[in-house]
């Protein structure tokens, strides 16, 4: 009876409002203790929880369908309760850490916007003497328009000058193509380094999903097994020596129960 004792106090810790965490938690002991844990109910109802769920199950080395659906495994119940509420100095530590961390990153990320201003500053110096050069030319055409007839020069200049403002434009679109290729640059080396966090994602989901399938007792029920059921206490029926003549049992297969009686056959 233990999968709906523990479905219904899952069910029941829900209702407090200031719920937080819930720990779901079992001391060590032999694998047919722990088998109440592998149940489907029982799994449903821990990733069905409303808060984070830590399992807390037998020893370390015990592993259960329960802990792989809970927000956070620990080692034992002891260990659980470290992880929701860990010592002040560990947090203290930790959040030191994460704070000199955080200074680096953000000292790295202003040193290289410095260094990407200085070399936009370049960029728009070397760009703006073309300007420059324009405005001297200018200047000189002015002067030889005072100094001459405007009528002989204005052919000749109206080509010199039109060719002037056509080198200003294109000088003015270099830095605008530069930035484009830089900018799709970096997006191209954001895309590269998101690609494998996805992947590896993905390939440690497929690993989990594997793994529950392959623990989940139902696979064996599926290939035409059937479990023999203690009927009073719903416990796995392992020997002969168990049960007795006459005695009423229950019989699990693939798609449900069904009661049996042992009988001699001989």
């Amino acid at each position: 009876e233990a999968p709906g004792t523990i479905v219904a106090a899952l069910s029941s810790i829900q209702r407090l409002a200031k719920l937080d965490v819930v720990i779901l938690g079992r001391g060590g002991g032999a694998a047919e203790d722990l088998v109440a844990f592998n149940d489907e109910r029982v799994a449903r109802a821990v990733a069905g929880c409303r808060v984070p769920v830590v399992t807390g199950i037998g020893h370390e080395i015990d592993l259960t369908i329960a802990d792989l659906v809970a927000d956070a495994r620990a080692s034992t119940p002891s260990n659980a309760a470290e992880l929701v509420v860990p010592e002040r100095r560990v947090l203290r530590d930790k959040l030191d850490g994460l704070e000199r961390h955080l200074q680096r990153a953000m000292a790295a990320a202003l040193d290289r916007s410095h260094l990407q201003l200085e070399r936009h500053l370049r960029s728009l110096q070397v760009s703006a003497r073309p300007f420059d050069e324009g405005r001297k030319r200018l200047s000189a055409l002015h002067g030889r328009l005072a100094a001459r007839d405007p009528r002989l020069l204005l052919r000749e200049d109206r080509r010199t000058l039109t060719g002037w403002v056509a080198r200003l434009r294109d000088a003015g679109r270099r830095p605008l193509s530069t930035g484009r290729r830089d900018l799709a640059a970096a997006s191209a080396r954001l895309q590269g380094h998101g690609r494998p966090m996805v992947a590896a994602a993905r390939a440690k989901h497929a690993a989990l999903c594997a793994q529950l399938d392959a623990l989940s007792p139902l696979r064996v029920l599926e290939r035409g097994y059937a479990i023999a059921l203690r009927a009073d206490t719903g416990a796995a029926i392992r020997s002969t020596s168990e049960v007795s003549d006459g005695e009423r049992i229950r019989v699990r297969v693939r798609d449900g129960d069904f009661p049996a009686k042992v009988g001699d056959d001989g």
